[in-house]
């Protein structure tokens, strides 16, 4: 067992801090069951990081080079100890979103170039991110915007390894346009290609459904790479791997022009945002497990790190990935060994194993994509979004909807989604709910009648009452005024107001002050300590009565008039 972080030194604890892989050692039984998770996850790994190569329009090897030394670095400085990062579906989308359109007739080693500065750019904004302790910003990112971009992410990436499967070249980014064009071309498919591709597919779909436990990724490449070494796949006009570069790749900062990276710093910004995103999911899965709390501002940093080191060794962007990451949990990993020892398993590949990868086919790497972003479609929770709130389903449908039209940019979609969800939070920030209220057996409940010319009236706020919607509530004020006597006493039931600033205040003081010059009064009943806090600091609102709540108030008026009476009687 480790020993409790509440008995170790405060030096040790910023050490460990600092240096996470310090606490990796926790006994033979834990460095036992990390080898064992890390062989099994880089297993997965090695085939993975090469599909997801091509789909960011890189070489395989640099799938390699992402998958190795990064995914050691992401474990050495992460905080989660059972994330495994490196390439992962989503990041290799966005790395092709972001460089094709600036490499566009510049040659592939420009392409090759500007993705391993992306990965740099993704690094340094991430670093940066986690020590200003950034990471809570990704709440502007709702689930529904999220679910709606993710299935657009996914069928975006499934119709790009279309071509794959009919041997033709990639003619369109754009998910309707591929469709569209393979229907059309459908009689020009390489019927091996097609075969071999949809044959690994299923064989997947099928291990997934009747062995889950078995790796049905691994198995079904192995599979497609025998086939096509037996029928010489290659001779039949199939595309494979081919020779991968043996050996590991060179430490060195890519060759770019500076120009282009204002050019990549949406594209950059939009891959730590998704990256955080997913890394969320996984921290909070293993948070349910373990009942640790893991420190995300800490995790990001490593994540960064992890990026960095791709950008300098010839690869791309990485994350920390879903499925590996649960295969890791599932395999039994215990500290982020595990993954240092997938990242090992990459390297030993890349040095001695590079000629077994060369029969490979292509059309077998699109239908491990394919099985792979299938997760990413899940129409159940825009399903739900709308069940819940229709505003909510909308942003999301509209999130998927502008994501699927203008593919390949990914970051319109997203922003659409963002934009709208905020602009509403902004139209019910600047309309909070306000109501008279009635009692109605013994119970304070909205009055949809109020009566004229009463001789006092409550009133009640949920929400802020700030600059934005003070427009708004100056006009519920007129209106109530209109309806009572103008000496009435006016009792606002403050509970529901969570936030009041100095706008807000003034408001409040107008009405206050109204009412008194009319022989009024305003009472404030049932606010809250914020709330009573600004009223005292106000010159106005500090001299109006509070009451705990309405019935209080209520009494005081009943007892203020019964003594007004017996004076008067006197």
């Amino acid at each position: 067992m480790p020993p409790d972080q509440f008995d170790q030194p405060a030096s040790e604890k910023r050490l460990h801090r600092l240096f996470p892989f310090l606490g990796f050692w926790q006994g033979r039984s834990t460095l036992t069951a990390d080898i064992i998770a890390g062989i099994t996850v880089g297993l997965v790994l090695v085939p993975q990081a090469m599909a997801y190569a091509a789909l960011a329009g890189m070489p395989p090897a640099t799938g390699l080079y992402a998958a190795s030394f990064a995914c050691i670095m992401g474990a050495l400085f992460g905080r989660c100890a059972q994330l495994n990062t490196g390439p992962v579906a989503m990041t290799s989308l966005l790395t092709f979103a972001a460089v094709a359109p600036l490499a566009a007739g510049q040659g592939e080693e420009v392409y090759f170039a500007l993705a391993a500065v992306l990965a740099i750019l993704v690094g340094v904004i991430r670093i940066i991110v986690g020590l200003c302790r950034g990471t809570a910003l990704v709440s502007l990112v709702s689930q529904p915007v999220l679910a709606g971009f993710t299935a657009a992410a996914g069928i975006t990436i499934a119709s790009t390894q279309i071509p794959q499967f009919f041997n033709m070249e990639q003619e369109y980014a754009n998910p309707v346009f591929n469709v569209a064009h393979a229907i059309v071309h459908i009689a020009d498919a390489h019927m091996p290609s097609l075969a071999l591709g949809f044959g690994t597919l299923l064989v997947m779909i099928l291990l997934k459904k009747f062995a889950p436990r078995l790796p049905g990724l691994l198995i079904g490449l192995i599979g497609a790479g025998l086939v096509s070494w037996l029928i010489d796949f290659e001779q039949m006009g199939g595309r494979i791997v081919g020779n991968l570069p043996a050996g590991l790749p060179q430490w060195a900062l890519p060759e770019f022009e500076w120009h282009m990276v204002p050019n990549l710093l949406g594209g950059a910004v939009l891959v730590v945002v998704i990256g955080l995103l997913e890394v969320m999911t996984v921290t909070t899965a293993a948070e349910r497990s373990s009942g640790k709390r893991t420190d995300l501002n800490g995790e990001m940093i490593g994540q960064g790190i992890a990026s960095l080191t791709a950008g300098v060794t010839h690869g791309f962007p990485v994350s920390g990935s879903l499925s590996r990451s649960s295969l890791n949990t599932m395999a039994g990993a215990r500290t982020g060994f595990s993954s240092v020892v997938s990242g090992f398993i990459v390297i030993f590949t890349l040095i001695f194993l590079t000629p077994l990868l060369r029969p490979l086919p292509y059309p077998a790497l699109a239908a491990a994509i394919v099985m792979a972003v299938s997760a990413l479609i899940r129409p159940r929770d825009l399903i739900n979004a709308f069940r819940v709130r229709r505003l909510d389903g909308i942003a999301g449908l509209l999130t998927f909807t502008v994501t699927i039209i203008a593919a390949p940019d990914m970051t319109l979609g997203i922003a659409c989604g963002v934009g709208f969800s905020v602009s509403w939070i902004l139209v019910s920030i600047m309309r909070p709910r306000c109501e008279v209220l009635q009692c109605v057996d013994e119970h304070w409940v909205r009055c949809e009648n109020p009566t004229q010319h009463k001789k006092s009236c409550v009133i009640r706020i949920d929400g802020r009452a700030v600059f934005l919607n003070v427009q708004h509530l100056r006009s519920f004020f007129a209106q109530v005024l209109n309806s009572m006597d103008n000496d009435g006493t006016l009792i606002l039931y403050a509970a529901g107001i969570n936030h009041l600033d100095a706008s807000g205040a003034a408001s409040i003081a107008e009405l206050a002050e109204y009412l008194k010059g009319n022989g009024g009064e305003l009472i404030i009943s049932g606010a809250k300590i914020d709330l009573r806090q600004v009223v005292a600091n106000h010159p106005v609102l500090a001299k109006l009565r509070q009451t705990p709540d309405i019935d209080c108030a209520l009494q005081d008026l009943d007892h203020a008039s019964s003594e007004a009476d017996a004076q008067n009687d006197a």
